[in-house]
């Protein structure tokens, strides 16, 4: 009976062990992808494009969110009339 109870507190450990193990993993390979690898004179450049990058897609995401509203309500009566008719 405690050799079952050991090795389902091995296998626990084991799995705790894996989670953690991959958690450093993650971690580590994200650092690596995230490091500029221009020297301080010109790591400016890569956060000026980091910047306008950051820029276009607000742009990007402001024109295609906000739909008019005067578009919405003139198609509201537009269905409207013709449910009436």
């Amino acid at each position: 009976m405690k050799i079952k109870n050991s090795s389902n507190i091995y296998d626990g450990i084991q799995v705790e062990a894996n989670k953690l193990w991959h958690l450093q993993h993650y971690e580590l390979t994200y650092e690596y992808y995230k490091k500029i690898y221009f020297l301080p004179p010109f790591s400016i450049f890569i956060y000026v494009g980091y910047l306008i990058s950051h820029l276009i897609h607000l742009k990007r995401k402001e024109n295609t969110i906000k739909p008019e509203f005067d578009d919405i309500f003139g198609n509201c009566l537009l269905i409207l009339a013709f449910k009436t008719v």
